[in-house]
């Protein structure tokens, strides 16, 4: 996301440009190889200066950090930057337009991680954490891959109203088709959009 274009939909430019190289066959086949990092989500907040129509845009770049490392507040500066610094590298990453925070794991592999070694047909187990910046009404979907309109289906989508700062939690499975695939977290409503870098699931080693 950049602080210029104000349409962060899956309809937007940037996202298409995302979908366009995160989820090609070689793409994933490289995640999966280890030969590069999964593309990852990321924002970028700007100041604009005079002359622009919003002086200052605060986007948001969430980088996940492992649950083992429990001490964040009383770790050292380099520790905690060491930590930022892996997360970001391993695409662990959640962006958001307004502040929000969701993800969705794999068997319990998070964003930017790769889940291998599962069977085609095999069920693989979802879960959902979502925390709004706002009150209100939200679609929450998980999509695997590329959208491809207007054939393209979330494998899970709810429609549903929630209190700011209020976790929310959900949990289903699907049927992995096998191959290559990326899951990814997608949220919008009340001016918020948010995008957790996929999981990649692999029937490879």
């Amino acid at each position: 996301m950049t602080p210029l274009d104000w349409d962060h939909s899956l309809s937007s430019s940037e996202t298409g440009w995302w979908l366009e190289r995160a989820f090609t066959a070689e793409a994933l086949a490289d995640v999966v190889s280890g030969l590069i990092p999964v593309l990852s989500v990321r924002t970028g907040s700007d100041f604009h200066g005079k002359g622009w129509t919003r002086s200052y845009t605060q986007l948001y770049t969430r980088v996940l950090i492992p649950s083992t490392f429990t001490d964040w507040r009383n770790a050292s500066w380099t520790i905690r930057r060491q930590h930022v610094t892996s997360g970001l590298s391993a695409g662990s990453t959640i962006a958001s337009h307004r502040g929000g925070w969701g993800r969705v794991a794999v068997n319990g592999v998070m964003p930017g991680g790769v889940l291998r070694n599962i069977p085609a047909n095999t069920d693989i187990n979802f879960q959902i954490r979502f925390i709004p910046a706002k009150t209100g009404l939200y679609m929450l979907r998980v999509f695997r891959n590329n959208l491809i309109p207007p054939l393209y289906s979330p494998v899970y989508e709810e429609t549903l109203f929630v209190t700011a700062g209020k976790e929310i939690t959900r949990t289903f499975t699907r049927h992995f088709p096998g191959g290559n695939q990326g899951y990814w977290f997608y949220v919008s409503g009340l001016g918020d959009t948010i995008y957790s870098t996929p999981v990649i699931v692999s029937s490879q080693p």
